[in-house]
């Protein structure tokens, strides 16, 4: 058949036994074509020969050539030179070529027993999709030969070889062996082919179609170029997954069960060191990992989704976009660590999804509306130290540190100076004092995932003045009581001297001088300022039988009424021949107030601390809150030499 440019199309016929001339080509159907179009379809080639394609011709110009849903059996071109293409022969100058979908069986020829395919200059493309050659025989390329020109550049035409069964001698990748031959492989693409038994039913006798354990079921691709609608007797092309490889589709599929949901094994919580987290647990860190074993009743690959809330923060039944894991391999135990995570109560829940889209129920860990864990970094609980205070040295003071988590070791400092005194696994040590003074002990925890948390207790022992300290207490504006100039809040606290006279600038008019303090150093005074920097001066004075405990505190300013700077306080305590306690002196400025130790009205805190109540900006001192300046004069003490104290840092 020939059309310049028209059409040609066979279908549905069966072409058995024919032959051509010695020197003819396209023992069933030979087609030619200038620019116009080939569709070869639908027809059965069985027993022809002739002198190129024992069972179809067909060549083009720039036309095009599809041939698909066809079988060849048994074709032959004449095994001399140049007898191509057992089962079809093509060639092309510039048009594509496409080839999908037949069956070519005990089919020979001497370039090709299956298919020969000639492509004249680099344009055209060769399409080879899901077709099945099995036994064929040939010279060079027992199913597949393909000459591609090297006019210009020795690169070829495009040859595309996809899904497609051969009978078992094939090298893909090179493009030259025994089944499969192309001889310029510049452009020439692969993927999805096999090399096995395509189990036709009973092939002696024409029968083609597939058997249910044929590999060719479901191995072929729907990317095919202009893949049918159906196979070559009518039956669904696509009945499984995929298009079968071949001129059948086989449609005798069974139903596929349902696929299953998958399943959690086993799932737990744990700290970033591999320690578990029991359900409820403290969790000294910000990170929390979670690990499951996954299974799949199908084989499927699965993953972990979680969904992790607050306590206080419903479900919502969507995974957090930080908790969903990779999909693995069914059996396989997956982790999903999440980080960053604030102080407070969480709670979970997790369910496992398949590749296929099959997903378990939403599980929540543990008791349903429970707290799961808790996010609390390392925090020491409580540090005590008995005794605090002790009037002789040496003396033994017992250490207890509470942690809020599992500690790995305590690491002690019992003298303030940053050097560990000792180091235990447990949470109890003593320590004896062997001088008098004021000691800044502390305890550094290190947990198990390596974080620390440290805390200062002061000891005072051999010493008067640090067992009877004072205790200060600041107080906002009494109620009913308002001054516009005034913050309703305390400013100022007892300051170390040296510290502000080195934050300030000595200023003279050449009549006086003054100190000048820095507006950084106040502002960041204000700011900073915790109980802990406040610092008090004390001296000890004998005069007879009698003992003066003195305690001195420096303020910036006095804030109230009649501001002016430089503001010094101070209260003292008599002590008797016993040296306890009989007498409390408050200084207010230009009055002051003595009281019996007994006083119910005074607090003593731990037996020995007085409660200092002092007033807002005046820094008065007074026994109780809200109290007026009664009572009398404590009197002159003369100083007998005493020394400056300070209980803020160190000893002395």
């Amino acid at each position: 058949m020939t059309s310049r440019q028209g059409t040609i199309t066979i279908t549905n016929n069966a072409f058995l036994k024919n032959s051509t001339g010695l020197s003819d080509g396209g023992g069933g159907v030979q087609a030619w074509s200038d620019s116009g179009t080939i569709t070869i379809t639908n027809n059965t080639f069985s027993g022809n020969s002739g002198r190129w394609g024992g069972g179809v011709s067909a060549q083009v110009d720039s036309g095009t050539i599809t041939i698909t849903n066809n079988t060849f059996s048994g074709n032959s071109a004449r095994r001399d030179y140049g007898a191509d293409g057992g089962g079809v022969y093509v060639s092309s100058y510039y048009g594509p070529v496409t080839i999908s979908n037949n069956t070519f069986s005990k089919n020979s020829g001497y370039f090709g027993g299956g298919v020969c395919a000639r492509l004249y200059t680099d344009s055209p493309t060769l399409n080879i999709y899901n077709n099945i050659f099995f036994n064929n025989k040939g010279y060079s390329g027992d199913d597949l030969y393909v000459y591609c020109s090297h006019v210009a550049n020795y690169i070829g035409a495009t040859v595309n070889l996809y899904n497609n069964d051969f009978s078992g001698n094939a090298d893909f990748d090179t493009g030259w062996s025994e089944d499969l031959y192309i001889t310029l492989t510049g452009k020439y693409y692969h993927a999805g082919n096999i090399q096995e038994d395509p189990q036709f039913v009973d092939p002696e006798n024409g029968d083609f179609h597939l058997k249910p354990s044929s590999p060719c079921i479901d191995n072929g691709t729907a990317d095919a170029p202009g893949l049918p609608e159906t196979d070559f007797e009518g039956d669904p092309r696509i009945v499984g997954g995929a298009p079968d490889i071949g001129a059948d589709e086989y449609t005798e599929h069974p139903i596929p069960p349902p696929n299953q949901p998958p399943v959690v094994t086993s799932i737990s919580q744990y700290q970033s060191d591999g320690t578990q987290i029991p359900e409820g647990g403290i969790v000294p860190e910000t990170t929390i990992v979670f690990k499951a074993t996954l299974e799949d009743p199908d084989g499927d690959d699965v993953r972990l989704e979680i969904e992790l809330r607050k306590i206080d923060e419903p479900f919502t039944g969507e995974p957090t976009s930080e908790t969903i894991s990779d999909f693995v391999p069914s059996g396989s135990e997956v982790t999903i660590t999440r980080f960053g995570l604030v102080d407070g109560d969480y709670h979970w829940q997790y369910r496992v999804k398949d590749s296929k889209g099959a997903v378990s129920e939403w599980k929540e860990f543990g008791e349903a509306g429970n707290v799961d864990f808790k996010v609390e970094p390392l925090r020491i609980i409580s540090f005590t130290a008995n005794p605090t205070t002790a009037d002789t040295v040496p003396c033994e003071v017992s250490f207890t540190c509470k942690a809020n988590s599992v500690i790995s070791e305590y690491r002690w400092d019992f003298d303030g100076d940053g050097v560990i005194d000792e180091i235990t696994n447990a949470n109890q040590t003593t320590h004896t004092y062997t001088e008098a003074g004021s000691y800044k002990a502390s305890v550094t925890l290190v947990g198990d995932t390596g974080s620390t948390a440290s805390k200062t207790s002061v000891i005072r022992v051999g010493d008067l003045l640090a067992k009877y300290a004072p205790i200060l207490r600041f107080t906002n504006l009494p109620e009913g009581v308002t001054d516009p100039d005034f913050s309703g809040k305390e400013l100022y606290f007892p300051t170390k001297v040296e510290e502000m006279a080195g934050n300030a600038q000595l200023v003279c008019d050449g009549k006086d001088c003054h100190l000048d303090l820095e507006d950084s150093y106040l502002s960041t005074y204000r700011k900073n300022w915790t109980a802990d920097s406040c610092t008090i001066y004390g001296r000890e004075i004998h005069q007879g039988n009698r003992t003066y405990l003195q305690y001195w505190f420096f303020y910036l300013f006095n804030d109230w009424e009649n501001d002016h700077e430089g503001d010094w306080e101070m209260i003292t305590i008599e002590l008797d021949e016993n040296n306890e306690p009989e007498r409390i002196g408050y200084s207010r400025h230009h009055s002051g107030e003595v009281r019996e130790w007994s006083d119910p009205e005074i607090e003593i805190k731990d037996g020995t601390h007085p409660v200092i109540y002092v007033g807002l900006g005046s820094h008065a001192s007074y026994h109780k809150r809200d109290a007026t300046p009664l009572g009398t004069y404590l009197g002159e003490i003369e100083i007998l030499g005493g020394i400056d104290y300070h209980l803020g840092g160190d000893q002395k």
